[in-house]
């Protein structure tokens, strides 16, 4: 998914809706299924972004895999004031193809710490990558590379990566995709799927440290069961957490479409329930302002089924 506008842009939209986050703008229709593109008629580039809100604007990140370039090495920053319209801020980062921490900057998460006010960015540590390749040095993947900034659209800088943290159970030295959150007493988590021997069957929940540069101890395991589990997510909605994954995608393929499942608890240590299937519905449309979903003849997620 090259511009991150297909269905889970729509997913990341209804996710900051049903965590309590209000629109800014009028009544602008959010398409889904569709290029979305930036206010310089380009195709938004995104892929394995995300989507935030700081202030009075909303935010997405992503690694820009622009057509024909196969570098990987520039992550993307685009702002909204109403999930519709779309601003091209900047390349954020980019990387230095001749230095050995070569990343893919993938999955990548921003959050705010106020303590020392600085933009934290998150995301999954591969080096070196594939392409191109480094003679001498293996692929590594599986750690948490953290990148900062003094202002959500400004430079980030890359300050290295992370693998386990302690307590975490032996065979399990990968953390494959992952998100942060941040809770409403100001503390940090990494939830990502792993499992060097059995890729992507278990959720990891990690603390990380007040100034979210390193990650502190693991919180919990949530062991899963039949299908491989990518894409993990957590919301904090009704007293509750709300931990949501993607499938392994269809035949096979990580590429290809899934369903979604979500488990839930009432501390993120857990107890968390058994996994269950967002039933689909007829796709929403989403009112940024207020909040109001309208159906089209297609399948997406529903809010009536959480």
């Amino acid at each position: 998914m090259r511009m991150g506008a297909k269905p889970r842009v729509t997913h990341l939209a209804m996710m900051l809706l049903l965590s309590g986050t209000k629109a800014i703008a009028g009544d602008v229709p959010i398409r889904n299924d569709t290029v979305w593109k930036d206010d310089r008629g380009q195709a938004i580039m995104c892929q394995g972004g995300n989507l935030c809100r700081f202030g009075q604007m909303f935010y997405f990140y992503g690694w820009g895999d622009y057509p024909g370039d196969n570098r990987k090495d520039t992550i993307t920053c685009y702002s909204s004031r109403d999930l519709a319209s779309w601003k091209f801020e900047r390349p954020i980062f980019t990387r230095n193809m001749t230095n050995l921490t070569l990343i893919v900057p993938d999955r990548l998460h921003v959050i705010y710490d106020a303590a020392t006010k600085k933009y934290v960015m998150i995301g999954k540590h591969i080096l070196p990558v594939d392409d191109p390749p480094v003679p001498g040095q293996p692929r590594v993947t599986g750690g948490v590379s953290f990148f900062t900034s003094d202002t959500p659209a400004g430079a980030f800088t890359y300050l290295g990566h992370e693998m386990l943290p302690a307590g975490a159970s032996p065979g399990t030295d990968y953390h494959r995709d992952l998100a942060a959150f941040q809770d409403a007493d100001g503390a940090a988590y990494v939830v990502s799927s792993h499992d060097q021997h059995k890729p992507n069957r278990n959720i990891m929940i990690t603390r990380l440290k007040p100034d979210y540069l390193h990650v502190d101890r693991m919180i919990c395991e949530i062991p899963l069961t039949g299908e491989a589990r990518e894409a993990p997510y957590i919301i904090r909605m009704k007293d509750r957490y709300w931990l949501f994954v993607s499938g392994h995608g269809v035949g096979g393929s990580a590429w290809n479409g899934s369903p979604t499942s979500y488990t839930t608890a009432e501390k993120i240590e857990g107890p968390w329930t058994r996994l269950r299937k967002v039933k689909c519905e007829p796709a929403w449309n989403i009112d940024a302002a207020a909040g109001a979903w309208t159906a089209e003849p297609r399948h997406s997620l529903s809010p009536n089924h959480l």
